[in-house]
């Protein structure tokens, strides 16, 4: 045995017959000696703020190409609670006129980034994202309609919230 682990040994056993030792009663004990506790009382969690959330739209526009149809729109996210958001999606949902889905195209907060350098709106404020696009397969034709979804997350811990616009060709 090396003599390190033979001093951390006999170290050990000396404080364990300490301790054994301090805790035997003694004939002037008079019983069990009792324990005061305290405890703390922890406050409610009070409830976060959630954003308010809005989008306007202008210019939308389809443009059809050979390779599919490209919607445009000058997009404005507004927050107006003071709680700033993070954009998580963009999504356009095609419709048929029956109101059967026909297909869908999103854009993660990834894309977002890459083609408007951020996917944060500030507390109180407007972000635009000009000449925002997505590119779609489905003819246009009356009566179809298509939709457009914001998802995002607040800073006050509020996940998964969603604003929508529809658009219909007529």
């Amino acid at each position: 045995m090396s003599l390190h682990r033979y001093l951390i040994i006999s170290t050990f056993a000396i404080l364990l017959g300490v301790l054994l030792f301090a805790g035997c009663a003694s004939e002037s004990d008079t019983g069990p000696t009792q324990v005061t506790t305290s405890s703390t009382t922890t406050a409610a969690p009070q409830p976060t703020a959630k954003a308010n959330v809005t989008m306007s739209v202008a210019r939308p526009e389809v443009v059809v190409t050979t390779q599919g149809n490209i919607f445009f729109v000058d997009l404005t996210i507004r927050e107006t609670a003071g709680v700033g958001i993070t954009l998580n999606f963009l999504r356009l949902d095609v419709f048929a006129a029956t109101g059967a889905f026909v297909e869908r195209q999103e854009k993660g907060s990834g894309v977002i980034i890459a083609e408007t350098g951020s996917n944060r709106v500030q507390g109180n404020s407007a972000r635009d994202l000009i000449d925002f696009w997505f590119l779609f397969r489905t003819h246009i034709v009356k009566g179809r309609m298509m939709r457009l979804t914001l998802g995002y997350g607040d800073d006050g811990g509020n996940a998964n919230q969603t604003e929508t616009l529809d658009f219909i060709f007529r």
